[in-house]
């Protein structure tokens, strides 16, 4: 099973040349559909959960 780690800012595929040159983690359509090519039918998992429990924490440090 792959697992395919959404890290990074959001971004077009055209900008992702230069995120990569500067090392910075993004996350664009081409990046996630090679990933996707690449597991060739077989089962990935996707972690939204720690997406989710980060959002959180920024929600409750804002409120307070």
């Amino acid at each position: 099973m792959k697992t395919l780690n959404l890290h990074g800012t959001v971004i077009d595929a055209d900008d992702a040349w230069f995120y990569d040159l500067l090392e910075i983690e993004n996350i664009n359509a081409k990046a996630v559909s090679e990933f996707l090519d690449q597991a060739n039918g077989e089962d990935i998992m996707l972690p939204l959960i720690l997406v989710v429990v980060q959002y959180m924490q920024e929600v409750q440090s804002i409120q307070c």
